[in-house]
């Protein structure tokens, strides 16, 4: 009866979303992990960054501590829902791997969730339903392309 509720709570989630949280904690965490150095772009940020789900909120209305990254307000902004160019998910990819454990030391006692397996199997989902569409990834301020075999590949596809 358990499994049936979470499972049903996870559908319905999925389906309407969740309600937002604030990711300050988040944030501060992530200032000091990538001493405050945009995700996409690699510049440092002068000004408060955007905290930055990696896998869109729309496609993964989640907040798993892996799918967290810090961005300028201005790449953050232009990439939106969309997801991102290969170069920026292997970037993501190698992160997880590296510093995964760490995010999650950060960030589970705020009451971010920790699953990394989760977060992989959401981004090969994410990824092969864009490659089925030819979807646009975002690659950087005003630039996109089409999605392709790579990202999967990336992905352990």
């Amino acid at each position: 009866m358990t499994a049936r509720r979470s499972g049903a709570a996870d559908l319905a989630l999925f389906l309407f979303g969740g309600a937002r949280v604030d990711l300050s904690a988040a944030r501060a965490a992530l200032q000091e992990m990538r001493e405050n150095r945009c995700f996409y772009c690699g510049s440092a940020m002068k000004q408060d960054p955007h905290v930055d789900h990696f896998i869109p909120w729309s496609r993964y209305p989640r907040d798993l501590a892996q799918n967290f990254v810090l961005a300028h307000n201005a790449c953050n902004l232009d990439k939106g829902d969309m997801l991102t160019a290969p170069a920026h998910l292997a970037h993501w990819v190698k992160r997880n791997r590296e510093l995964g454990d760490d995010l999650a030391a950060r960030l589970s006692p705020a009451g971010f969730l920790d699953d990394q397996p989760a977060a992989l199997q959401v981004a090969r989902w994410a990824y092969g339903q864009a490659e089925a569409t030819s979807a646009q990834l975002w690659v950087s301020l005003k630039y996109s392309v089409n999605a392709d075999r790579r990202c999967v590949e990336i992905l352990g596809g």
